[in-house]
């Protein structure tokens, strides 16, 4: 066997993952940070918005931002919901099921 090609061949394809990883983690990151910052700092970006906007349009954006907090609101309460119900019913269902599990 020729360990030499082996050991690049693997050496670059860890390479590749490891870099891979550490971007993913980096965008992770960075998109946490950026959500934290834009719910803590939301009323000066509302303002920075209306700025931007002409003031002919900002009855038409502050109408589209109100429904827009609704409908991502609704979104998000579904997503928690349905994600506890899937919770629930594989929890209950698998070890029925004689499925095996994590814990």
């Amino acid at each position: 066997m020729k360990y030499d090609e082996i050991f690049r061949s693997s050496a670059s394809s860890v390479l590749s993952f490891s870099t891979k990883l550490v971007e993913g983690i980096a965008y992770l990151v960075g998109a946490i940070f950026l959500a934290l910052y834009m719910m803590l700092d939301r009323d000066r970006l509302r303002g920075a918005l209306f700025a931007v906007v002409s003031r002919s349009h900002h009855i038409r954006l502050s109408r589209i931002l109100v429904n827009l907090e609704t409908i991502v609101g609704g979104y998000i309460r579904g997503q928690v919901i349905t994600s506890a119900l899937m919770a629930v019913s594989y929890s209950s269902c698998l070890p029925r099921a004689e499925f095996p599990t994590l814990w």
